[in-house]
């Protein structure tokens, strides 16, 4: 979860938290989540 903020200087993720059940941990779910998160936000400045 996390909310997307727009600052003047582009957006800014703010209170990013990713949960992952024990049994899918240690397989980079939380890694390609948060790349993801990531990328939408650079994508929506454009």
């Amino acid at each position: 979860m996390s909310t997307l903020k727009p600052w003047c200087d582009g957006n800014h993720l703010d209170d990013a938290e990713i949960f992952v059940l024990k049994e899918y941990q240690h397989k980079g779910i939380a890694k390609k989540l948060f790349r993801t998160l990531f990328e939408y936000a650079i994508n929506t400045m454009q």
